[in-house]
């Protein structure tokens, strides 16, 4: 990354997991995307049905997005739920399986990017269109087994960019294309 953005990314939001090498770059801001953690969460449940720590976790990670999906957030609610997560976390989740609490530990170490998306409507709580906007390039690298080079790499990254952005604006990915190569 620090090749590519030798200077990080200081006027962006990074919505990603929770890798830590995420967090050592240079940004405005960090988003943990929300699926991955509810993933996280519901495969705890799945582990251990008894409990309802995990179930907990859910529904005010799930609160927390609708909040945002009716457009009804204050500084209030927010505070409310940053306290909760905290009383959350400081549960002790010993007597429970091991995952639980190697869970709870990296959530800890991103309990200040949980809730990004509440104070920044630009934000999305989840990282889901750019892992769709990465999949075509992880599939071309698997059938080819590889880029021949870092500049037909960043070529195809260039033109899948155009495309993807044409198609998301309602626009003829050819033609965005087109437009491109006769400039």
């Amino acid at each position: 990354m620090d090749s590519k953005f030798p200077k990080g990314l200081p006027y962006s939001t990074l919505v990603t997991d929770r890798h830590q090498s995420y967090f050592k770059m240079n940004v405005k801001d960090h988003q943990v995307c929300l699926a991955h953690l509810l993933r996280n969460a519901v495969y705890l449940n799945e582990l251990d049905s008894n409990q309802n720590w995990s179930r907990r976790f859910i529904q005010l990670i799930e609160h927390s997005i609708n909040l945002r999906r009716e457009g009804n957030i204050t500084s209030r609610k927010i505070k409310v739920l940053k306290t909760k997560m905290k009383n959350l976390l400081g549960e002790s989740l010993t007597h429970l399986d091991n995952e639980f609490e190697k869970f709870k530990r990296g959530i800890l170490k991103v309990k200040d990017y949980l809730f990004t998306f509440l104070s920044n409507p630009s934000v999305p709580y989840d990282n889901n269109a750019s892992e769709r906007g990465v999949r075509k390039i992880k599939i071309k690298q698997k059938v080819s087994g590889c880029f021949r080079t870092d500049g037909g790499a960043d070529d195809f990254a260039k033109l899948h960019s155009i495309a993807e952005t044409a198609m998301k604006n309602g626009n003829s990915k050819f033609n965005a294309i087109l437009a491109v190569v006769q400039q």
